[in-house]
């Protein structure tokens, strides 16, 4: 949704190919009342986007490649009393735009923590790299010690920063993971 109509149509072109029919480019069922089920969408693969709206075009596809001018355009909300900003495009003489864009802040924190629910990370451990290092060593002892099996876990020396445990050449390595800034570097 940040890039260029042409630049989209490019990324479904590649979309396609490397996903084949595992891409969801139709409904599961054309005349369906309900959404599919889980089982109907097992092993397929979905993008979110958002559409352009084609005014009186019920269900008509629109080229946007030949689009005269692309922006953000602001429309007035009466009922509250807002401006909301919406991706536009105009092409031969029709006004075409999407839904209100999601406030995108690049506010950093709404991504600090996203992290915290990954299977891979263990937050503060207890005995932090003793533990990591039998839990690896367990985990691959289970599955064959496939190399860059790892986990994620709070530095035990370091308050801000991470730990990156990994498995390779048979046996558990560990490397720090700096965040933040210091001396004014990332």
């Amino acid at each position: 949704e940040h890039c260029p109509v042409e630049q989209q149509r490019q990324m479904a072109r590649i979309f396609k190919d490397v996903f084949g029919d595992k891409l969801l480019t139709e409904p599961v069922e054309h005349m369906a009342e309900l959404l599919p089920s889980p089982t109907q969408l097992k092993g397929k693969i979905i993008l979110k986007h958002k559409k352009l709206n084609v005014e009186g075009g019920a269900g008509t596809v629109k080229d946007f490649r030949r689009g005269e001018k692309q922006g953000d355009l602001e429309i007035w909300d009466p009922v509250d009393q807002r401006w909301n900003k919406h991706y536009c495009v105009i092409s031969d003489d029709k006004l075409y735009y999407a839904e209100e864009y999601e406030e995108e802040d690049e506010d950093i924190r709404k991504y600090q923590d996203l992290h915290c629910s990954e299977p891979w990370f263990h937050g503060q451990m207890h005995e932090g790299r003793i533990m990591a290092e039998r839990l690896i060593q367990d985990y691959c002892a289970e599955t064959g010690g496939q190399d860059g099996t790892f986990l994620v876990r709070q530095s035990d020396t370091f308050v801000t920063d991470f730990t990156l445990s990994f498995w390779r050449g048979g046996r558990v390595q560990h490397c720090r993971i700096r965040s933040g800034t210091e001396e004014g570097q990332n």
